[in-house]
């Protein structure tokens, strides 16, 4: 339905294909393709300078955009095939729910099942693998004003991308390999294990017992019991990068949006990307179980 000019409200229905697809991964997990780096992207080591980190910012930015090409701006329904062939985007396990300082959330579905896939109970997936210019999803605002940000299943185009993500298997104290990336450690925070409940997956985190916070690798929930119902996934690294409206070259890695031109719903996701305590930081005296500050202050661990 046209509501305005250049403004599109349209009810599209998650497939339940997916939910189905989502199981078939996670009981049948086949081992993903470590991925490699494209022709020129240089690959990082663990740990870089000030100045390296954002260069390496810069370079990412643009390998997104290069990407994305007229996708940064998504218009309309016949926008969504052209996004999913470019990385298989799509909504996932949050729909269409606009988050604030986040924005709408369209992974790539394919790594986050097999994150899903390789952290369930018994597997062994070692140390993740990320590529600059390849992330796990995209953040993307509407330009809408006045809708209903909560509603997960009917898109509020136009939408122009405000960020985007790279994500792992949680592997406790070692963050994933870059390729083409140079994040400080402090850059990495971890999406908390649980469950986004339906019907309006919202957050509802379950971390594992643990001695200070990050300690345990967090495998994917099982259905059943205390588990709500809805979309399950375990502890998964991610780093968050959102486009800096001061500065269109470097962007800036943050758990949420410091610049406050995102409105949406909190939805349990203010606090579901904390930052672990690492045993150096614990040696020194850290809190062993830090509060995820959410609203009040969106951040940086470094």
């Amino acid at each position: 339905m046209r509501t305005a000019p250049g403004v599109w409200r349209r009810r599209l229905t998650v497939p339940g294909t997916l939910l189905v697809s989502a199981l078939a991964v996670i009981t049948n997990v086949v081992a993903a393709p470590t991925a490699v780096a494209k022709p020129g992207v240089p690959i990082a080591s663990d740990r870089c300078t000030a100045a390296q980190r954002t260069e390496s910012l810069r370079a990412d930015q643009q390998r997104v955009f290069d990407l994305l090409g007229p996708l940064r701006t998504l218009n309309g329904p016949e926008d969504l095939a052209p996004l999913a062939a470019a990385g298989t985007y799509g909504p996932d396990s949050h729909g269409w729910v606009q988050y604030e300082r986040m924005g709408v959330a369209l992974l790539d579905l394919n790594q986050a099942l097999q994150i899903i896939g390789k952290q369930m109970p018994g597997m062994n997936p070692g140390r993740d693998t990320v590529v600059s210019g390849k992330p796990a999803g995209l953040f993307y605002r509407s330009r809408q004003t006045g809708f209903d940000y909560h509603d997960a299943v009917t898109p509020a185009f136009p939408y122009d991308l405000v960020g985007w993500f790279y994500a792992g298997v949680y592997t406790p104290g070692e963050t994933p390999t870059e390729v083409g990336l140079c994040m400080f450690r402090g850059d990495w925070a971890f999406h908390e294990r649980g469950v986004h409940t339906f019907p309006k997956f919202d957050m509802h985190m379950m971390p594992p017992q643990e001695d200070y916070l990050g300690q345990k690798r967090g495998d994917t929930p099982l259905p059943g019991g205390s588990t709500p119902s809805g979309l399950v996934h375990p502890r998964g690294w991610d780093v968050h990068i959102f486009l800096d409206p001061t500065n269109p070259t470097t962007p800036v890695a943050s758990d949420l949006s410091p610049f406050g031109d995102i409105p949406g719903v909190v939805g349990g996701m203010d606090t579901a990307f904390p930052y672990p305590v690492w045993p150096d930081e614990l040696a020194a005296g850290a809190d062993p179980h830090p509060v995820t500050p959410g609203m009040t202050s969106g951040h940086s661990h470094n």
